[in-house]
């Protein structure tokens, strides 16, 4: 946004997201939001607890899928996360060869504390907007995610 309050159509939209993504992750100004969790950590927690939710399991499967990890890399988060106390590992008992991940109430009162904190400072930050930029972005931010993950 320029001084007269009207958009740049000059600036980056993409260097805009990143520098977005950056502060609202672990690494900027959203930090303490995590506690001390990485964006990795907490995606992973993220799904585990989406499944639940719907009443399905997590596979490790789902997460490298998900994540965009190697299995190996996978393993890495949920070991820390296992470590932590914050998830456990489980094998279906339709079929013993699939390895799912569920939350412990740790975890659960952990993200849903972390999801709090981190929607508390976004609304925040929207409520000090315009409300016609609040709701544009409202509007138009989950229609941008749907098309980029569609690729």
């Amino acid at each position: 946004m320029n001084d007269s309050g009207s958009v740049d159509n000059r600036v980056c939209l993409g260097d805009v997201l990143t520098d977005l993504a950056w502060h609202c992750s672990p690494n900027g100004q959203f930090s303490d939001c995590y506690e001390g969790l990485s964006l990795a950590d907490y995606r992973t927690l993220k799904i585990a607890a989406g499944e639940q939710r719907c009443d399905r399991e997590c596979s490790m499967q789902l997460l490298i899928t998900s994540l965009g990890f190697t299995k190996g890399g996978v393993t890495r988060i949920v070991d820390r996360l296992e470590n932590q106390g914050l998830v456990d590992r489980c094998r279906l008992a339709e079929d013993g060869r699939i390895c799912c991940v569920l939350l412990t109430e740790s975890g659960r009162e952990t993200f849903e504390r972390i999801e709090s904190t981190l929607r508390t400072r976004i609304e925040a930050a929207l409520e000090r907007l315009p409300k016609r930029h609040s709701a544009t972005l409202r509007a138009a931010l989950p229609l941008l995610l749907a098309e980029i993950e569609e690729g």
